[in-house]
């Protein structure tokens, strides 16, 4: 409908979701900004960063009747059939095609829901051991992530908060959240809605609060990544 409906070439393009439309977002987003004709897009994730338990997202696609979709490219239909592909392998492709799109992630640092769901799909596929992953072990994976990102993609940043507040573009806290404290109740750090504002305008910086440090589960889970902040977004190449 969309598509049969705007002929124009869009101004501005953001795709977004939350929770688990995060990681519908990342599946789309290389078939939405082609599908799309646009003088400027963002793409904005807010609170899922795609952590899974090794070995389990592939064969789940697969299994769900993933592989034949128009969304992803020929290439990732191939890794999809030989079970290995992922929403975050999904995302890398667009960011690699789309260079001059800002890509950005929403994320708490041991956000309750995400390490919810982790778990059930560990035991889900009697993973018993990845099963008992706690909020610092989950932060470091999500920090690995999120380098990775930073190393191959100067179009990509990303807001962390302290706590577990799972979801906020479509609640209160999207105004009131700031980096220190999901629910704004302390004023210091970097408040989000400001993050986003400049991030779709292709101004943002990664943002989090807390000593800058080496990832590692033993400093805990309320420190920041001193291989992620600060980085600058860059759509100029």
């Amino acid at each position: 409908w969309a598509k049969t409906n705007v002929k124009a070439t869009l101004s501005n393009l953001v795709i977004s979701g939350f929770s688990a439309g995060s990681l519908g977002t990342m599946a789309w987003s290389y078939h939405l900004l082609g599908m799309f004709p646009h003088e400027r897009a963002s793409v904005l994730l807010d609170s899922y960063a795609g952590i899974f338990p090794d070995g389990t997202e592939g064969p789940i696609l697969k299994e769900w009747g993933a592989c034949s979709l128009p969304i992803f490219s020929e290439s990732n239909q191939g890794l999809c059939s030989e079970n290995q592909l992922s929403t975050t392998v999904a995302l890398e492709t667009a960011m690699a095609a789309y260079p001059k799109v800002g890509f950005g992630s929403i994320q708490s640092k041991v956000d309750g829901s995400q390490i919810w769901f982790y778990k059930g799909i560990a035991m889900s596929n009697f993973m018993m051991g990845a099963a008992d992953i706690e909020g610092p072990d989950f932060y470091n994976k999500t920090l690995a992530l999120f380098e990775e990102y930073n190393l191959k993609f100067p179009n990509y940043v990303e807001i962390l908060f302290d706590g577990d507040q799972h979801c906020y573009t479509e609640s209160d806290f999207f105004f009131s959240a700031t980096t220190a404290n999901p629910d704004g109740e302390i004023s210091n750090g970097t408040l989000l809605v400001q993050w986003v504002t400049d991030f779709l305008q292709g101004n943002a910086s990664s943002a989090c609060q807390g000593a800058l440090k080496g990832a590692d589960p033993s400093h805990g889970d309320d420190y920041c990544d001193k291989l992620l902040t600060p980085k600058v977004l860059n759509l100029d190449r």
